[in-house]
């Protein structure tokens, strides 16, 4: 395997564990709202940042 094998593995990796923490975020976030930790207005915004993060490590699959 050479380095650029290694990067792309890599990256492929990063972008897995990261969708898998937004998942969990996600939960947590509901979690917050649900419990009256954090306002819906929080609620949506923060939402709407991991949704955004999510789409851009799609466009890179």
């Amino acid at each position: 395997m050479d380095e650029a094998d290694l990067a792309e593995s890599a990256d492929h990796v990063y972008r897995l564990l990261r969708r898998d923490l937004i998942r969990v975020e996600a939960v947590e976030l509901q979690r917050l709202y649900d419990e009256h930790h954090i306002s819906d207005t929080t609620r949506q915004r923060l939402q709407r940042s991991l949704d955004l993060e999510e789409a851009r490590l799609d466009l890179v699959t």
